[in-house]
């Protein structure tokens, strides 16, 4: 499921209907804060850390909430 998700693009349904999020953009909120995380770890020196990925992803995520909120009216 995962694998077709990230190489396919094959969505499961996405059962949570009061999410501002779209399955897609929970999946590149996800690899975003990854790469984010692991060019930081290579260019910057700061460890490649559990820790580190969930901030990154987190902070993505809400971005991507305040935006949706922004331009589209609140989910049914």
């Amino acid at each position: 499921m995962i694998f077709d998700a990230i190489f396919f693009l094959v969505i499961p349904h996405w059962g949570l209907h009061r999410s501002w999020l779209s399955p897609i953009q929970l999946l590149t909120g996800i690899l975003v804060g990854i790469w984010r995380v692991h060019w930081l770890s290579v260019f910057s020196n700061v460890p490649f850390t559990p820790t580190n990925v969930i901030s990154s992803t987190h902070t993505l995520l809400l971005t991507f909430c305040k935006e949706e909120s922004l331009l589209s009216p609140p989910p049914a």
